[in-house]
């Protein structure tokens, strides 16, 4: 009997955050359920957004493309008490050709990877991340994870 992976949202949001595009289409290849994760990102506002999001934010087109190729929801945006947007009006804000056509081609896209990344050991953080997580699925409440490196 094989190990099995379980990748998690901390997984794919460390991917996301150190914009490693193999590392992400790895773990997406093994585990695609925590793709639409809505409320990985935060801000001081209350606005919540998944990774589609975060990579359309950051002007990220291999994250876009992974993500995408992997079944990303396309339509998801922010959500909470902000002004809420879809990845293609941020696309669009941001005069990001490039990435307007990935979330608009009805082709199925394809990423090829370039390595072949480890999957990296959960740390403290992710631990926080995930159980934040586990809270909002059994009870609906969101609420920042705190990070461990940084004073408050």
């Amino acid at each position: 009997m094989s190990d099995i992976i379980q990748i998690t949202v901390a997984h794919l949001k460390k991917a996301v955050d150190a914009r490693d595009a193999d590392l992400l289409d790895k773990m997406l290849s093994i585990n695609k359920s925590q793709i639409n994760y809505k409320s990985a990102y935060t801000d001081s506002w209350g606005e919540w957004w998944g990774f589609l999001m975060e990579a359309v934010l950051n002007s990220w087109e291999d994250g876009v493309r992974v993500l995408l190729k992997h079944g990303a929801k396309r339509k998801q945006g922010a959500w909470g008490d902000g002004l809420n947007m879809t990845p293609i009006e941020v696309a669009e804000e941001k005069n990001n050709q490039n990435i307007l056509k990935l979330l608009k081609t009805q082709a199925k896209l394809t990423y090829e990877r370039k390595t072949d990344p480890e999957i990296p050991p959960l740390d403290e953080q992710s631990r926080r991340i995930n159980e934040a997580q586990r809270i909002a699925n059994e009870t609906g409440l969101m609420f920042q994870t705190p990070d461990p490196t940084t004073e408050d």
